[in-house]
């Protein structure tokens, strides 16, 4: 079998926890079937980043530059005559099939079987976070590339449902197939390295953490409204520290953070790098995750594999994903959130309870295991 694994105009370093999925993927799918033959299709910037993730790949270099001669070309090509020259570029390849992991199918109508994983719906249940444009290419390239792929991966049971119940793709043809944690989170009991980490970072002594990056659906200004009720109503004297991608609404954020006048109370750490988050999950005395939409929510199961407690939103894939091991709070309820987060901030025996079952929680996640099944994905389109 000759499978490619679409990841032209992938941005490393943008892309949150899908880049996560992506480089899981090319860890451990050539050491789970070293019969068949595994092609990485890239930008040719990329190229030098997404050969150093792993073994048993073959790179294919895309010329995919903003204004590189080639993309002027295919552009150009697909405007005046109609015909699409990657499609055609792909299509010579000879794959059985060709997995592409961020929702879309790029690009479409491609005579080689395709796989698609969906990741999540958010702009059809929170369309104020989209432009009108945005959010019709959105729902057209959405529910096309799910209507047209062979087979469609769902992160979660949760997304799966989004897709049968909004867009009507038939169960049959989507799998669910849980998100993975890798074992560099875990406990940490090398005290040297914390503090290095610390002390680089300029992390507090006692912290709630918040990874996300800055989309309006992290929803860290409900967060901060939290934060404020946890300062003047329970007294908090630990600090929120974030850390993520700054999007869009980062500046607002900023602006929200001064109108709250809990300036003296929040850390801003920025993009932090993988090797870094291990430790984070472990200095922080709880992670709060207030989401207002999941396709999965990697940073719940990294926190609890840390050994760090978790309060989190009730909605969406969050309780799928937490199961019993972490207390839930209404998203759009400050106040809910800051007696939710209080109670895990201030009681050892919720505390050590949280620990406990998240670990065991955490163990139920395992990426040889996601890549294990989304090879049977692959194997059942390549015996039809």
């Amino acid at each position: 079998m000759r499978v490619g694994l679409n990841l032209i105009g992938f941005r490393p370093g943008a892309m949150g926890g899908v880049e996560t999925y992506v480089r899981a993927l090319i860890r451990y799918l050539p050491s789970l079937d070293r019969q068949s033959r595994f092609t990485m299709l890239c930008d040719e910037q990329n190229s030098a980043y997404f050969r150093q993730l792993g073994d048993g790949w073959e790179i294919v270099e895309i010329t995919n530059r903003r204004g590189s001669l080639m993309r002027m070309l295919r552009s150009t090509a697909r405007r005046f005559i109609g015909i699409d020259l990657l499609r055609m570029q792909l299509d010579r390849m000879g794959f059985d099939l060709i997995h592409h992991p961020v929702s879309v199918m790029e690009p479409m109508g491609l005579k080689t079987p395709g796989i698609v994983t969906f990741l999540d719906m958010q702009h059809e249940f929170f369309p104020q976070f989209f432009s009108e444009k945005e959010r019709a290419a959105r729902t057209e390239r959405y529910r096309s590339s799910a209507e047209a792929a062979q087979a469609v991966i769902a992160i979660s049971e949760h997304a799966k449902a989004c897709l049968v119940d909004r867009y009507g793709i038939d169960p049959g043809k989507v799998r669910a197939i849980h998100l993975g944690c890798s074992a560099e989170y875990r406990r940490i009991t090398d005290g040297e390295e914390l503090e290095e980490v610390r002390s680089r970072l300029g992390l507090p002594t006692q912290f709630i953490y918040y990874p996300a990056a800055t989309w309006p659906h992290k929803n860290h200004r409900t967060l901060l409204a939290a934060l404020q009720i946890l300062v003047e109503r329970y007294r908090f004297d630990g600090k929120l520290v974030l850390s993520g991608i700054a999007k869009s609404p980062h500046e607002a954020l900023l602006g929200e953070i001064d109108a709250r006048g809990v300036q003296d109370r929040v850390h801003l750490c920025g993009y932090l790098s993988y090797d870094d988050l291990p430790y984070l999950y472990n200095l922080a005395k709880m992670v709060v995750f207030p989401s207002l939409f999941e396709g999965f929510g990697l940073p719940v199961i990294e926190a609890m594999a840390s050994g760090c407690p978790v309060a989190c939103s009730d909605t969406t894939s969050l309780p799928e994903v937490a199961g019993d091991a972490a207390v839930y709070f209404n998203p759009d309820d400050p106040g809910e959130i800051a007696e939710s987060v209080w109670r895990v901030w201030n009681d050892p025996v919720v505390q050590d309870q949280l620990k406990s079952d998240g670990m065991a929680r955490a163990k139920r996640f395992e990426w040889r295991e996601t890549a294990r099944k989304t090879l049977d994905v692959y194997t059942g389109i390549y015996v039809r």
